[in-house]
C-alpha cells in the first residue's frame, strides 16, 4: 500500500480536531491493512464481520461501480450493506483470490465540524486509486479509478473513534497482469536472436547504419523476445467487469432481494392487478373461473 500524504483541511477547524489531519486516510490505509490474507481465518464469516464492524459505521455502506471491458458505456453499480458486505468480501477470497491492496494517490482529506445532530466528519477524495487482486494463479487484478469516504466520529460509543460511514469506489478500468512462472509448456523457449551474434549486432550494410536509435533499440528488443511453443496460460479469474463471476453474482442477488427491489417488485403486481380490473370485474358478474373467463373472451 503505497500513500504520498496530502491534506486539504477546512479553515474552521481547531488544531485539537479528531479528523480533517489525516486520521480518516489512516483509518483507510489501516482497513486496507485487513484485506491483506495472511491467515486461515479469512474463510471464515466470523472474520470479516469484525472487520467490517470494527473499521465501518453502524449505519455504513459501501458504493462500487464496475464498467464493462474498460469502456464507459455499460456500468453495473452495487450499493453494498453492513449485512452484505463481509459475505462479499468472504466470496471474493474464496474465488481464488491470494490477497486484496489498495492504494491511494495523492487523496485529500476535508474536514467538516459536527453541525446539529451530525457529528465531527471528514470528506476524503482520490482521483487515482487502485484496487489490486492477487490470485492463486499467477493473475494480478487491478481495478483503477476515483475512490472517496466519509469518516464520522462516533461518540455515542465508550471509546469515542472514527469510521467509515461511505466508501465509494468508481472502478473506471481494470488491467490484467500475468506472472511469468504461471505460462506452462512442455516444449522448450526458443530465443528468436540468431547464434553466435550478439544482441543488436549488425553486419554494417548502408541499411543498418542508417536506422534511427529508435529503430535500433526496438530491433535490440525483438531480438531478445522469447517465443514459447503451445503455451497453456491459466483461466482468467475476472468477467468482463474485473471482479470474479461468483463475486458478481453475489452482489447481484443481495441486489434483487434487497428491500426497495422487492419493494419495486409489489408495486409492479399492483399496477398490473389494477390493470386487470374490468376483466376481473367481467369474470366476477358471470360467476366465471380464469379459465372460463379467458375463453369467453376468446369466443
Amino acid at each position: 500500500m503505497y500513500v504520498v500524504p496530502r491534506y486539504r483541511i477546512h479553515h474552521t477547524h481547531c488544531s485539537l480536531s479528531p479528523l480533517g489531519q489525516g486520521q480518516g486516510i489512516l483509518l483507510l490505509l489501516t482497513f486496507a491493512g485487513s484485506l491483506v490474507f495472511t491467515t486461515p481465518e479469512r474463510h471464515q464469516l466470523n472474520y470479516w464481520d469484525n472487520v467490517v464492524n470494527k473499521y465501518f459505521h453502524p449505519e455504513g455502506f459501501m458504493k462500487f461501480t464496475l464498467w464493462k471491458d474498460n469502456i464507459r458505456l455499460e456500468a453495473k453499480p452495487f450499493d453494498i450493506g453492513l449485512k452484505i458486505l463481509p459475505r462479499f468480501f468472504l466470496v471474493t477470497g474464496q474465488s481464488g483470490v491470494q490477497s486484496m491492496s489498495l492504494s491511494l494517490d495523492l487523496p485529500d482529506e476535508r474536514y467538516i465540524p459536527a453541525n446539529g445532530d451530525e457529528p465531527p466528519q471528514a470528506e476524503i477524495s482520490c482521483k487515482n486509486a487502485t484496487w489490486t487482486y492477487k490470485y492463486y494463479t499467477g493473475y494480478t487484478v487491478a481495478l483503477r479509478g476515483p475512490l472517496s469516504a466519509t469518516i464520522y466520529y462516533d461518540t455515542t460509543s465508550s471509546k469515542p473513534r472514527p469510521l467509515i460511514k461511505l466508501l465509494s469506489f468508481d472502478a473506471n478500468s481494470y488491467d490484467k497482469q500475468i506472472s511469468v512462472s504461471a505460462i506452462r509448456s512442455d516444449a522448450k523457449p526458443i530465443p528468436s536472436q540468431r547464434q553466435g551474434e550478439p544482441s543488436g549486432q549488425h553486419d554494417g550494410t548502408p541499411e543498418d547504419r542508417s536506422q534511427t536509435p529508435n529503430n535500433s533499440n526496438k530491433n535490440a528488443v525483438e531480438d531478445q523476445c522469447i517465443h514459447i511453443e503451445k503455451a497453456t496460460l491459466p483461466p482468467e479469474p475476472v468477467n468482463a467487469f474485473g471482479i470474479p463471476q461468483v463475486t458478481m453474482r453475489c452482489l447481484e442477488v443481495h441486489t434483487l432481494l434487497s428491500p426497495n427491489s422487492i419493494t419495486n417488485y409489489f408495486l409492479q403486481l399492483a399496477e398490473s392487478c389494477e390493470s386487470m380490473g374490468d376483466l376481473m370485474d367481467f369474470a366476477l358478474s358471470r360467476n366465471l373461473g380464469p379459465s372460463g373467463k379467458f375463453l369467453l373472451i376468446a369466443v
